[in-house]
């Protein structure tokens, strides 16, 4: 445990479900007894608590909002509208880090940074979607072998993370005291 309020990711649905499948398509690789969560980290200062449960409370309410016709006619007056994204600028500085935690069954820990100075939800897609493209087109005899519905982890492999590191994108992992 870090100490700090946590609340919900809301890509934590998928994403959660992609690597536990990808653990499974590995052979189980992580082990059978792997977990896996995400969650947003708010810190552990004082106002940490409240955003912490409003960021759960406001993801539970749109959720429930949504689940609702009634309800969802009302909330899609104020979500964006399909081009309404942010502006141009907004994107141009945008950036992600993500920060991953873990802790193996010998009880060696280790952190994996990700991120880069794109968009998330732009800018950023569109290279790792470029460059999955790219890799499946001519990187074919580099790739894992296999079949079926594969996950990026199963079907393109280090393959993507070399061509997104050529891209700026960064992966840094280091063993840490636990």
């Amino acid at each position: 445990m870090t100490g700090h309020w946590t609340g919900p990711f809301v890509m934590a649905g998928f994403n959660t479900r992609i690597v536990r499948r990808s653990n499974a398509l590995l052979g189980w690789r992580y082990g059978r007894a792997f977990r896996y969560r995400e969650v947003v980290d708010f810190g552990n200062s004082a106002k940490a608590p409240v955003l912490a449960t409003g960021m759960s409370a406001g993801l539970l309410g749109l959720a429930g909002a949504m689940a609702f016709e009634p309800t969802r006619a009302v909330v899609d007056r104020f979500l964006p509208k399909p081009g309404e994204g942010p502006s141009e600028e907004n994107q141009a500085n945008g950036r992600f880090r993500m920060v991953i935690r873990t802790t193996t069954t010998t009880g060696a820990a280790y952190r994996t940074k990700v991120g880069a100075d794109r968009d998330p939800g732009y800018s950023g897609t569109a290279v790792m979607l470029g460059e999955s493209a790219l890799a499946l087109a001519l990187d074919g005899d580099l790739l894992p072998g296999g079949g079926g519905v594969l996950t990026p982890a199963t079907g393109l492999g280090s393959v993507l993370v070399d061509r997104l590191v050529a891209q700026d994108f960064t992966f840094d992992c280091e063993r840490v005291d636990s």
